[in-house]
């Protein structure tokens, strides 16, 4: 009985690796997906950059949020 419960086991794990290694390109996500037309800041290698980065990244944040909030409004039926 045991061996017949750790058989069991085993294909299930082998089926959940299976369908997980086995997922298609296209349901991947992305970096910055479809919206994105600007390349996010590059992160600081050095503190002195930290404040710099904080700034931009700030307003990146804000362009895209803007970006898919007009995409939205866009798509939505009137």
């Amino acid at each position: 009985m045991r061996m017949v419960s750790m058989l069991v086991a085993m294909l299930i794990v082998g089926f959940l690796v299976y369908k997980q290694s086995s997922k298609s390109s296209d349901l991947l996500a992305e970096p910055g997906g479809e919206h994105s037309t600007v390349a996010p800041p590059k992160v600081p290698t050095t503190p002195s950059e930290l404040q710099s980065y904080d700034t931009k990244m700030n307003q990146y944040m804000t362009d895209e949020m803007e970006k898919r909030k007009q995409a939205i409004e866009d798509a939505e039926p009137e």
